[in-house]
């Protein structure tokens, strides 16, 4: 039987990506600028991709002073981040440098159990910062979920994106890492707060990105927890306990 463990984060914290999804997006700069709109708007209203800090050209954005990042771009182009190519750099385009390289910080919201069993709500851009809290085995420094272009071509005509997921707190049933037994952990409530909001943004994505003309491949075959997510790429809220063994063949 798998566990039930009530008020216990059943989850981790990992050093690389647990899921990935990829999508490619015409490489047209106006097709661009919606496209990354549509995405940063989906990721503040579902609370899954915020930009907490961005390095400016002269200076640095920070969300809990400047508010929004694209409306504040929209207030200071001129501040506009020192992104290729020069066009882009223009017109605001720097979805495909939403990594700390670039000095992007960017941040999630997530749920999780506190150590006296109560549901905590924070924006966290770095999941060492819950670690202690949440009596993670293991915590590492970087985001919960990231976003950025893979590396193109010069005249291809697309570019590619991937959105990763670097914990296992969105799917409902967990591999037992460096915990006694060998059961499926139950994250199901978890998963039902944090999947559903993650599920949210990932049909915003979908749709942005036919807009765009652009092409969505969810569910990459080397991914792990590839059994807890559908063919459409949305988390399996209600995936049978066995789904957790694609963890461990990923």
């Amino acid at each position: 039987m798998p566990s039930s463990e009530a008020h216990v984060n059943n989850w981790c914290s990992c050093e690389d990506e647990v899921f990935v999804w990829h999508v490619g997006v015409p490489a047209i700069n106006d097709v661009l600028l919606r496209w990354q709109r549509a995405v940063l708007d989906a990721g503040e209203r579902t609370g899954i991709l915020r930009v907490q800090e961005l390095a400016l050209s002269n200076g640095r954005f920070r969300f809990d002073r400047d508010g929004y990042v694209l409306d504040f771009l929209a207030d200071h182009p001129e501040l506009a981040p020192n992104v290729e190519p020069q066009e882009s750099r223009s017109r605001c385009v720097f979805a495909k440098y939403l990594d700390a390289s670039f000095g992007v910080v960017p941040a999630t919201r997530l749920e999780y159990y506190d150590r006296e069993g109560k549901i905590t709500d924070s924006w966290i851009s770095e999941m060492k910062d819950i670690g202690s809290a949440a009596d993670l085995l293991e915590s590492f420094q970087q985001p919960p979920v990231l976003l950025g272009g893979m590396d193109s071509l010069p005249g291809e005509e697309s570019l590619t994106f991937e959105l990763a997921v670097t914990t296992d707190i969105f799917f409902p049933w967990n591999p037992p890492v460096g915990r006694p037994g060998n059961q499926a952990l139950d994250n199901t409530q978890l998963a039902q707060l944090n999947g559903s909001r993650l599920n949210a943004f990932l049909a915003e994505l979908k749709t942005a990105t036919a807009s765009a003309g652009g092409v969505w491949n969810p569910v990459p075959s080397y991914s792990r927890n590839r059994n807890q997510v559908d063919d459409n790429g949305s988390i399996i809220l209600d995936a049978p306990p066995s789904s957790w063994h694609a963890c461990l063949r990923g």
